[in-house]
């Protein structure tokens, strides 16, 4: 719904190079995200199809149907999953065949990030059940699949096998090597023999958080381009705080940059609201801990479906760099639920949330002045114009209130009849300006 144009002269540069404007030009935005999805490679649980072209397809055409800004592509002790799924969406040829061309535009806009699932050593007793807990490593996008795995995956070692009086012999973690330990667990133990040797293996093997941790802080590669993200309900809640298992529930929390969960009460946890002080959480637990979640999807009618509507909502640029941005504003840049209520007030008050500015030269102003023009997307969320003095704020701001019909032009510093709408020049005569609801 665009307002009147009302007419000033604006002789400015703000924001006039197209070049100088990021790519997520509107800013932060409240999207859709999903961080926990596994493929076929995902040995311990897969229901997906083997084809996995067929695969993609299905995933990337859910993705776009949900709105999937980011996906979390997910495998136990491998990235075979991210490394195919990302080479397929960069072959443009082959994603054409599989979405057409506009699904194939579409898929290329969503960020894959590697996501690294880990069992943990800590043996936790559930019910009538023994369990791990997980541990989820994901990378930035600017690391290659080649240097977390050669860097990463196959340096972390993990324990295969013991003797009286010698060493322990470990094994680093790569596929063969797993598949290694899952042969000779299946010669030793016949209840074993029906499954694959990889799967054994994978099923068998653990690694130490330790190990994990200080492997990441020696690699000079990984330095701000990982986060450490733990499952923390289910079954890490189950140690007992009060019990023995105390210290081993806590330090992987401590170390974590993030939670895995959707549970309201975890997520108060994290944000320090459970003990008396935040001060008391940071003095414990070293750092504020957002939740975020995910479909944890092992099979295609789960992909991007998440129990009781608790969706993933991240309010940054779909980028690891805006995945670290939770970090610093771990109550405020994630939304775990239907829709983030932003989002409901800005769509209950259209007519009062600015969607874009139009600005534009008027004839016969002259060619070679600096003017503002072209369209400038505004986020809903918009608290504060910055820029040096003379860079435009006032104009920027005025314009827009005279566009919104404002009662309070008597206050205006930039469109005033003794600067910019003076005479005989008649500047206000030169720009239009359109505000677009």
């Amino acid at each position: 719904m665009p307002t009147r144009r009302p007419r000033a002269h604006l002789n400015c540069r703000l924001l006039s190079p197209p070049a100088a404007i990021s790519r997520y030009e509107r800013g932060s935005e409240w999207r859709r995200w999903d961080l926990h999805v596994h493929t076929p490679y995902s040995v311990l649980n897969n229901q997906f199809d083997a084809d996995f072209s067929l695969y993609a397809k299905d995933l990337f055409e859910r993705a776009i149907d949900r709105e999937i800004a980011v996906i979390g592509v997910t495998d136990y002790f491998t990235i075979r999953g991210f490394r195919e799924l990302r080479e397929i969406q960069r072959d443009e040829s082959k994603l054409i065949e599989l979405l057409g061309d506009d699904g194939a535009a579409k898929a290329k806009e969503i960020l894959l990030l590697a996501n690294v699932e880990l069992r943990l050593s800590d043996i936790v007793k559930a019910g009538d059940h023994e369990t791990r807990v997980n541990l989820h490593v994901i990378f930035a996008e600017s690391l290659p699949a080649d240097e977390i795995e050669k860097r990463f995956l196959h340096q972390l070692p993990f324990l295969s096998d013991s003797a009286p009086d010698d060493l322990d012999e470990q094994l680093l973690l790569t596929e063969d090597n797993l598949a290694l330990l899952g042969a000779r667990l299946k010669e030793q133990h016949g209840r074993f023999r029906d499954a694959s040797d990889l799967r054994v293996g994978m099923e068998q093997a653990v690694v130490s958080h330790q190990a994990i941790t200080n492997l990441l802080a020696r690699t000079k590669v990984f330095s701000k381009r990982h986060v450490l993200v733990l499952a923390a309900d289910d079954p890490l809640s189950k140690i007992n705080w009060d019990g023995p298992g105390h210290l081993s529930r806590k330090t992987p929390i401590q170390k974590a940059h993030m939670l895995f969960s959707a549970n309201p009460k975890t997520r108060e946890f994290g944000l320090g609201a459970k003990h008396a002080t935040a001060d008391d959480f940071l003095r414990e637990f070293k750092t504020f801990k957002p939740c975020i979640h995910g479909s944890d999807a092992h099979k295609p009618d789960d992909l991007f479906v998440f129990a009781e509507d608790r969706q993933l909502w991240v309010r940054a640029d779909p980028t690891f760099n805006g995945l670290t941005q939770l970090l610093l504003a771990p109550e405020d840049r994630v939304y775990v639920g239907l829709e983030p209520p932003a989002l409901a007030r800005a769509r209950e008050a259209a007519s009062k949330t600015i969607d874009s500015v139009e600005l534009e030269r008027v004839p016969p102003s002259d060619p070679k002045a600096q003017w503002f023009s072209g369209s400038l997307p505004l986020n809903g969320g918009l608290v504060a114009v910055i820029g040096k003095k003379g860079s435009g704020k006032s104009a920027l701001a005025e314009a827009v209130a005279l566009a919104g019909n404002t009662r309070n032009g008597d206050y205006f510093s930039f469109l005033t009849r003794d600067r910019f709408l003076s005479r005989p020049e008649k500047l206000g005569d030169q720009f239009s300006v359109v505000v677009n609801w």
